[in-house]
């Protein structure tokens, strides 16, 4: 029978790989949707809000619950400054996700609202807007994860 803590990180593991896996897979197919057509943009980025929906969010979410179990489970002390930073980054990769999210929202009805052959100037503005925010967080998702492992004195 497992442990407490092997369940916990486990657990910890699945979320923080999906949700890097996930950031991977919507950056791939924002690239792809960008040189779409609108029609093909609006099946990708339909995509991209369901990917969000049963993977991006949950392990989100599921990041800080396991984490918080997993230092208890071993004893860290949450004023450890690795373990600070790591929360910090965790909750600032929750915000850019809402961000994301409705900016990912924005995307989708433009390009579901188009009626000429390419995806128009306002796509490029969003998209533009929202790049960012997605190759961010998955350098603070990196960073994150270093923390974890590395667990360094600062």
């Amino acid at each position: 029978m497992l442990d407490a803590y092997t369940l916990w990180k486990i657990a910890h593991l699945i979320a923080m790989t999906a949700m890097i896996g996930a950031t991977i897979i919507n950056g791939i197919l924002h690239l792809q949707a960008r040189a779409s057509t609108p029609s093909q943009a609006e099946t990708l980025l339909r995509a991209i809000l369901r990917i969000n929906h049963l993977i991006m969010l949950p392990s989100l979410l599921a990041i800080p619950v396991t984490g918080y179990f997993l230092a208890t489970t071993v004893g860290y002390a949450f004023t450890d400054t690795w373990l600070l930073a790591s929360a910090t980054l965790t909750f600032a990769l929750i915000a850019a996700f809402w961000v994301g999210a409705i900016a990912e929202k924005s995307l989708h009805r433009i390009a579901a609202a188009s009626k000429t052959a390419a995806l128009g100037e306002r796509y490029t503005q969003v998209f533009n807007r929202v790049a960012p925010i997605g190759t961010g967080a998955l350098l603070l998702s990196l960073v994150a994860i270093a923390l974890m492992v590395v667990k360094p004195v600062l």
